[in-house]
């Protein structure tokens, strides 16, 4: 609710959560009403303009803010469709409010779109620096987070790394694996992360490796664990799609971890790519890939609001990890990004590369 002039605005979020999302607007001289409704609802509806249309849909949950300069604007939660699904789910974004006969109207009546830009004018976006975690402090950066609320700590920030305490427990289960999670905060990015060393082999159920997490139905994951058809660690892919999963392994030919190894995943507005790179300074090999809307998939009686994350994570797939098992963890994870150059229409050709792999 805000108050101007003598009037309460009360902004309303309706439509349901999806395509119909929208934002309408009533106003009272008293905050308990009654409310009549605004000559101009919706305030905000990108789905007026076709549902298959417009790149930024599900315009709703808005907010009303004055400057100190006397400038109104309106936040409010939107999603960027990308070939027809949203990998990010709902993001936040801004757009200008003018008044006119006492009601607000936003972005001049105009649809949303992304190659507008609000308030002063300052150009191109710019490309955010890499983020890097060395793990230096005693303390996590505040970007990571865990799923659920853990029964003990299952990790540690120690010397420059970060141990995983592992767990029975994996990221297909609904309860507390040891895992940590970071939000995907761009649609063209990848996400590394360097693995601890160690003199130990794994089990046949020991995974530590990295993840795209949009729930315990839908994670995209590339580890290190102990090979099933021959001695040894492999690098393994799990894929899945709608509760079927795809697993690959392959052999690194060893049985202790003692080279640098990093695992990878590039994620574009179409495409996650999982990869890594063994040995210093060396490019990613990309072993698996999947289509980006299965990062965006909701089962049956499920919806998909939070998006993508990444995770770091090891576990013991069921079982105990081993009490004479290798301590795993990471030593360096690192985000970098890239122009998204995406478009104001969900319009995309799927024969042409988005990003450039780094």
């Amino acid at each position: 609710m805000t108050f101007k002039d003598g009037w309460y605005y009360l902004l309303i979020a309706e439509g349901g959560t999806d395509d119909l999302h929208r934002s309408s607007i009533a106003r009272s001289r008293s905050p308990e009403g009654p409310f009549k409704a605004g000559l101009n609802n919706p305030l905000l509806f990108n789905g007026a303009y076709g549902f298959d249309n417009l790149t930024v849909q599900s315009t709703g949950h808005a907010t009303m803010v004055e400057t100190p300069s006397g400038e109104w604007y309106a936040t409010f939660l939107a999603r960027r469709k990308i070939n027809g699904s949203s990998p990010l789910g709902r993001e936040t974004f801004l757009t200008g409010v003018t008044w006119k006969d006492g009601w607000p109207i936003f972005n001049d009546g105009k649809p949303i779109l992304l190659s507008e830009e609000v308030g002063p004018v300052t150009g191109k976006r710019h490309i955010p620096p890499p983020f890097v975690d060395n793990f230096s402090s005693h303390t996590l950066d505040s970007g990571w987070y865990q799923l659920r609320t853990p029964y003990t700590r299952n990790f540690k920030v120690h010397k420059g790394s970060i141990e995983l305490r592992p767990n029975v427990f994996s990221l297909s289960d609904r309860d507390t694996p040891a895992a940590l999670l970071r939000k995907q905060k761009s649609l063209n990015m990848t996400f590394s992360a360097e693995l601890l060393g160690f003199n130990k082999t794994l089990g046949p159920k020991s995974q530590v490796g990295i993840s795209s997490y949009l729930s315990e139905f839908q994670h995209q994951d590339i580890g290190v664990t102990a090979c099933a058809n021959t001695t040894g660690l492999c690098i393994y892919t799990q894929l899945w799609q709608n509760q079927t999963s795809q697993y690959h392994q392959i052999p690194l030919n060893t049985t202790s971890l003692t080279e640098p190894l990093v695992l990878h995943i590039r994620a574009t507005p179409l495409l996650y790519q999982l990869g890594y790179s063994l040995g210093n300074g060396l490019r990613p090999n990309y072993i698996a890939e999947i289509a980006s809307s299965w990062q965006a998939f909701a089962p049956a009686n499920y919806f998909v609001f939070t998006g993508a994350s990444f995770a770091i994570f090891a576990t013991g797939l069921g079982e105990p990890w081993p009490y004479d098992g290798p301590v795993v963890g990471f030593k360096r994870v690192t985000e970098t990004y890239y122009e998204e150059n995406i478009p104001d229409y969900d319009m995309w050709d799927k024969e042409q590369p988005v990003g450039t792999c780094s």
